[in-house]
């Protein structure tokens, strides 16, 4: 199912502070095979958090660019591509751990989102947990992963990262 994702293309580091606890972002670009491009946001927070975002690059300058469905029949293989950037985050960052906010569409409730419920299916079957400690915040629509390695070094690891969010 999440096999073919699209080729992706680093396009560097941001150091901007938008959040005072935000260390960088990673940017990576990409098209689908429609050929309209997005943008994958990988922002790094303290003890190596990674929040991953994504959107269409013609919605970069909405204040809901994440929360817009682009009804374009690519999903599938968009979802796969995000992944593949996790997986790569991962291998160069083993201590790595990742947040995923399930925005609300138009209309829909912050809590428990369509794409919260999604997501959490896709990463708790995906990401095996003796690697990552799943924790899905419905009321929020947000799903951490907190790597196990980290926890080992850090018990508290999950609540501090709760805290952070």
């Amino acid at each position: 199912m999440f096999r073919n994702p699209y080729p992706t293309h680093f396009s560097g580091i941001e150091r901007v502070k938008v959040r005072p606890d935000l260390v960088e972002t990673h940017l990576f670009r990409f098209k689908d095979s429609k050929n309209h491009a997005y943008i994958i946001r990988a922002e790094k927070y303290p003890h190596e958090v990674y929040a991953i975002k994504f959107h269409l690059k013609a919605h970069r300058l909405s204040a809901k660019k994440y929360s817009f469905f682009t009804k374009l029949n690519t999903s599938i293989r968009v979802l796969s591509t995000c992944l593949n950037v996790m997986v790569g985050l991962y291998r160069k960052n083993p201590l790595a751990s990742f947040i995923v906010v399930g925005a609300n569409s138009i209309n829909e409730e912050e809590s428990n989102t369509k794409r919260f419920r999604l997501y959490s299916q896709i990463l708790g079957s995906l990401f095996p947990p003796n690697k990552f400690k799943h924790d899905p915040q419905a009321e929020k629509s947000i799903y951490l992963m907190v790597n196990t390695s980290g926890l080992i070094k850090d018990d508290d690891l999950s609540n501090k990262i709760i805290r952070m969010i």
